[in-house]
């Protein structure tokens, strides 16, 4: 049974660097096992962030745009 839900929400401003997505994609690696988890990609982020969520184990039902 999951309890607790997490909506994590990395920095994908242009000019940020990956270091943060790359940590969130690994926290959400983590919690997904044991919990419900998602990832919020805010408007206007450029479409390779949203492609490398994905290619990078991120399930496309836990993915939200905004």
């Amino acid at each position: 049974m999951m309890s607790n839900s997490y909506l994590l929400v990395p920095s994908c401003e242009a000019g940020n660097g990956t270091g943060h997505l790359r940590r969130m994609i690994d926290l959400y690696r983590k919690l997904k096992v044991s919990s419900l988890c998602s990832v919020f990609i805010p408007p206007g982020t450029i479409p390779e962030i949203h492609n490398n969520l994905l290619s990078s184990g991120v399930d496309s039902a836990d993915l939200i745009t905004g």
